[in-house]
């Protein structure tokens, strides 16, 4: 099994792709759910298992939303990222 990982950081924004899995995470002054939906939707290229983010607000509490199947569905669980507050997060896919 050949396994592979590729770190790159644009701006305060950090993608991880190892095997089977990508990740993104955010750390900046705005709303992390949408930028975190946007830069997994760039890297979606083929169906998903599942999907996922979590956020961190300023009370230090963790809000995560999980969600079967495409990225789809988890956009639409979180009402694109606006459903889900927090400057700091990371999101995942698996496939």
């Amino acid at each position: 099994v050949k396994r592979f990982i590729h770190i790159f950081i644009i701006a305060d924004i950090a993608y991880y792709k190892f095997y089977r899995e990508e990740k993104i995470g955010f750390v900046g002054n705005e709303q992390a759910a949408p930028i975190l939906l946007d830069g997994l939707s760039k890297l979606e290229y083929r169906g998903y298992d599942s999907a996922g983010i979590a956020v961190r607000d300023n009370d230090s509490n963790i809000k995560i939303v999980k969600a079967k199947g495409r990225l789809k569905g988890l956009i639409e669980k979180t009402d694109a990222g606006h459903a889900v507050f927090g400057t700091c997060g990371i999101g995942h896919t698996r496939w």
